[in-house]
């Protein structure tokens, strides 16, 4: 990293984005998160000085960046103070429309998950609720979005009643962004201490609808059964969400403001140059 150095002589602005494990560390997460998938990946996860390792990555940049971005909000707790918590920007709105769910209502409930990585994802509790409700009778159908192309995966979640995410993590990924662009609900963990790290606003509107590995069973039989009706609703205040907070426009704006902001605290010369 003795780039930075000469590049803060040199007179340039220096902005870094973290946006996840680059920053998360296994000791912290374990000691601090009840749930989290740190509990559940195998030591190589998080290998022996990983997390040292990053630290001091941090800690460098924090000395020479006039900027740090995080995508998550729980990479805030080991990042900087000046850190900035900055929305996901994945998804080309024009390009991903609304799928109306109403010709979906009279069939099983229909539920996409899209594990990257099933440890991490949370997939085994999905599962196990799964199989608990089909037990139980309750009309339920699970497909996995693994290994397709990006096109392939789409075609699956628009055909989706809802979308789990991940149930470990505390926050939602850029799947969940892609089926609220669609006018999907989505069902994420939501850890409630990382909460007040996003803006107000974003929080209050947030359409999650909020699961862990304790109560996915209870939420997805609500949904299959008594509150059937609601996800046309959610659905249509997620996509909502999605073009107020993950515009990829707006989201350009906030970090050029802030990228000139940065060049013009700069001195005249340096600037110049």
């Amino acid at each position: 990293m003795r780039d930075l150095a000469l590049l803060k002589k040199a007179g340039k602005a220096i902005f870094v984005t973290y946006q996840g494990d680059d920053a998360r560390q296994g000791d912290y997460c374990r000691a601090h998160f009840e749930i989290h998938f740190a509990h559940e990946v195998g030591p190589d996860y998080y290998p022996e000085g990983s997390d040292a390792e990053k630290r001091r990555a941090i800690a460098t940049f924090a000395r020479y960046a006039d900027g740090i971005f995080a995508l998550n909000p729980d990479l805030l707790h080991v990042l900087p103070s000046g850190a900035k918590f900055l929305p996901y920007a994945n998804v080309d709105l024009a390009e991903w429309q609304p799928v109306p769910a109403a010709a979906f209502t009279r069939r099983p409930l229909t539920i996409i998950h899209a594990p990257s990585h099933r440890l991490v994802k949370g997939s085994q509790y999905l599962f196990e609720a799964v199989e608990r409700l089909r037990a139980e009778g309750a009309p339920i159908e699970l497909t996995l979005v693994e290994g397709l192309p990006r096109r392939d995966a789409r075609a699956l979640y628009e055909r989706a009643d809802v979308v789990v995410d991940q149930l470990l993590a505390g926050w939602y990924g850029g799947v969940a962004v892609e089926a609220m662009a669609l006018g999907k609900p989505v069902i994420a963990y939501l850890r409630e201490s990382d909460l007040s790290l996003v803006p107000e606003a974003m929080r209050r509107e947030l359409p999650i609808i909020n699961a862990d590995p304790h109560t996915i069973h209870a939420v997805l039989k609500s949904l299959a059964t008594t509150n059937r009706g609601s996800l046309a609703e959610i659905g249509k205040k997620s996509r909502a969400y999605v073009e107020k907070w993950h515009d990829p426009a707006k989201i350009a704006a906030m970090v050029v403001e802030d990228y000139g902001s940065a060049l013009a605290r700069l001195p005249r010369k340096q600037r110049a140059s």
